[in-house]
């Protein structure tokens, strides 16, 4: 497999780690928020009628952190997204230059530019006011079962018909639900995603370590076009994840257009907890180190139907 041309030979994972501190920072805010909303909830479980009471001043506290919390992360989502995306534009120049590369710069100022990072810090944002909506959500839920005005004859049918319990009374199964809601808060899963429960400090660590990597590799690929560079490479680091050896080591064209490569259809990361990089790589610099017609061989082998496609298209 032709080697990557890389920063001072710099591995793929070390290339992404640069956002680490940025992505602690977002994880100690999620995590500081989890063990406030946990402390509040479990202080008030009821016993008496004035703990109940007391559930709907603690409901009052979570909705205050969640207002907070939501201010953070658009905050956080705003400043990780350019810095992330300026990242891959840094990339981008310093392995062009060590590639001999002479023609355009790279501006940062660009209107792609631009308009690329405020898309990406939409998407950021979006995913953690998501999560901040769940935790509310969930916290509500919390309250309103331990003041017993609770689990709805709606989601014990839910239980009931999904073949969850059986032979269980409606009250031993209204029970087992709130037996549950109290394990999941007493665990700090405050938040449901897609039906699978996270703990916010985990969930946001998701979320930020896939969202800068893909804003890495977009800033990567725009200022590679930026430059008039039209292939890119994946780094290659032994995977045995399927859905990444579709992609690892192979060089593709940005616009779909070249003769011998095929287009590029999807960016890395390719599944969460990815550390695939990508970056430029000048077709003369492939034929000077001989590694043109290998390159050509090991990209053309098991395309995806969309590179395919593209392939036909072009040809």
């Amino acid at each position: 497999m032709p080697s990557l041309p890389s920063l001072s030979e710099m591995s793929a994972r070390e290339a992404l780690s640069f956002m680490r501190r940025k992505i602690q920072t977002l994880t100690v805010i999620y995590a500081d928020t989890q063990d406030r909303i946990t402390t509040l909830l479990m202080s008030g479980v009821p016993q008496t009628a004035a703990q109940q009471a007391r559930m709907n001043d603690i409901l009052k506290q979570v909705n205050r952190e969640i207002v907070v919390l939501n201010q953070q992360a658009r905050a956080w989502a705003g400043g990780a997204a350019k810095e992330a995306y300026q990242k891959g534009m840094d990339i981008t120049s310093q392995t062009l230059s060590q590639l001999g590369y002479t023609g355009s710069g790279v501006n940062f100022g660009a209107r792609m530019h631009v308009q690329a990072v405020n898309v990406i810090a939409d998407q950021m944002t979006a995913d953690l006011l998501t999560a901040n909506g769940s935790i509310l959500r969930n916290a509500t839920r919390f309250v309103r079962s331990t003041q017993q005005a609770l689990i709805t004859e709606g989601e014990i049918n839910r239980q009931i018909i999904g073949g969850l319990i059986e032979g269980k009374t409606r009250r031993d199964v209204s029970k087992l639900i709130e037996r549950r809601l109290m394990d999941q808060i007493e665990g700090g899963r405050l938040l449901t995603i897609n039906g699978r429960n996270y703990q916010p400090r985990s969930y946001a660590e998701l979320v930020a370590r896939t969202r800068t990597r893909e804003a890495t590799s977009r800033g990567t690929v725009n200022a590679t076009t930026q430059a008039g560079v039209d292939l890119v490479q994946i780094s290659d680091h032994g995977t045995d994840t399927p859905i990444c050896q579709v992609y690892e080591g192979k060089t593709f064209s940005i616009s779909g257009g070249h003769s011998d490569f095929p287009q590029l259809d999807r960016m890395p990361p390719f599944h969460p907890g990815c550390w695939h990089a990508i970056l430029p790589v000048i077709e003369n610099v492939l034929i000077r180190r001989d590694e043109y017609d290998q390159a050509v061989e090991a990209s053309n082998q098991d395309l995806t139907e969309a590179q395919k496609k593209a392939k036909q298209k072009a040809a």
